[in-house]
């Protein structure tokens, strides 16, 4: 089974994938994977290809200027989509089938980049916070102001559509131990055959 744990930035999706991990459950993370793809070699020159003025005078990628630019301009987040949706695709689907059993992929954009027809998930899972919690989060973890942050969560869409067609909603406006008391009942649900 292949369940996805999905949400905005900033909602809360690494703490439900700790909890997982916790819980003995393999967790693949779509960021993760994308951040491999940032130290192979064949892909960034693709990713130079695209943004050359992100890069360096020695081929060195700013990484703070790429997010900037994909946070800031709409045509530039979906280039850099189509170039990076499909292999992160085909990275996450040989890491399920090398993984075997329950398999939960931690993935921000869900109906966004459409790896969920990809992956064919079996479940969804998503996770939500407010509005405002989630722009403290990523002002504290990210180390922006609130205006980047902002830009940051008004880039990202199809939340409410991913809110819909999940099959639990997992709510992170409390505390840690609340949430970890909601992945602990949907996960005792697997094992049950249900949810």
């Amino acid at each position: 089974m292949i369940i996805a744990v999905c949400g905005g930035i900033g909602s809360g999706k690494s703490a439900v994938s700790k909890r997982l991990n916790m819980l003995g459950y393999t967790v693949i993370d779509a960021d993760a994977v994308n951040r491999g793809l940032l130290r192979d070699s064949e892909y960034l020159k693709k990713l130079q290809n695209a943004f050359p003025d992100c890069f360096d005078k020695d081929g060195i990628l700013n990484k703070d200027e790429l997010k900037k630019r994909i946070f800031t301009d709409a045509r530039s987040r979906e280039r850099l989509n189509a170039l990076a949706h499909p292999e992160i695709g085909a990275r996450i689907g040989r890491s399920v089938r090398e993984a075997g059993g329950t398999v939960f992929v931690e993935i921000p954009l869900l109906m966004e980049n459409k790896l969920g027809d990809a992956l064919r998930f079996d479940r969804i899972w998503a996770v939500v916070a407010p509005r405002e919690l989630r722009l403290a989060r990523i002002c504290a973890r990210d180390g922006v102001d609130r205006a980047l942050a902002e830009k940051m969560l008004d880039a990202q869409r199809g939340e409410e559509e991913a809110e819909k067609r999940a099959d639990a909603v997992i709510i992170n406006n409390g505390s840690l131990s609340d949430l970890y008391c909601q992945v602990d009942m949907l996960a005792e649900g697997l094992s049950h055959g249900g949810e």
